[in-house]
């Protein structure tokens, strides 16, 4: 059991004390926290990707993955798609850069390449409300 975990836990049962219908709950815009961290990293990880961020950060932005041959994967990634870092541990493997990678090489090519962080937020948050 991850803190993470304990605090989604914490979260849904603060939201089940407040007996709030599904309805209400869209209305107040109250999001899963876990919905509200992946668009928190994706958010920091465009700043590193659009090199808007302090220079250490946007130096650990992995390369972009080369297509050496063309399959159904390749040809279903966005060109943004970026090499995901190797991990040997399970604690690298939760940590921020390869989860986020995996996120953004989820993201479809129109979002990605949105510059605007606000509009980019928006739609990173639009789209992982939907999938």
């Amino acid at each position: 059991d991850t803190e993470l975990a304990r605090l989604d836990s914490i979260q849904r049962r603060a939201i089940k004390v407040m007996k709030l219908p599904t309805a209400a709950l869209a209305k107040a815009r109250i999001q899963p926290l876990d919905h509200r961290r992946k668009v928190g990293a994706l958010t920091l990880f465009h700043r590193m990707y659009y090199r808007e961020a302090p220079a250490l950060l946007n130096d650990l932005v992995p390369k972009h993955k080369e297509v050496r041959r063309v399959t159904r994967q390749s040809t279903s990634q966005h060109k943004n798609t970026l090499v995901k870092p190797v991990s040997h541990t399970v604690g690298h493997r939760r940590s921020f850069l390869p989860t986020t990678v995996d996120l953004w090489n989820k993201l479809p090519e129109n979002i990605v390449t949105i510059r605007n962080r606000q509009k980019f937020k928006c739609e990173v948050h639009s789209f992982l409300s939907t999938h």
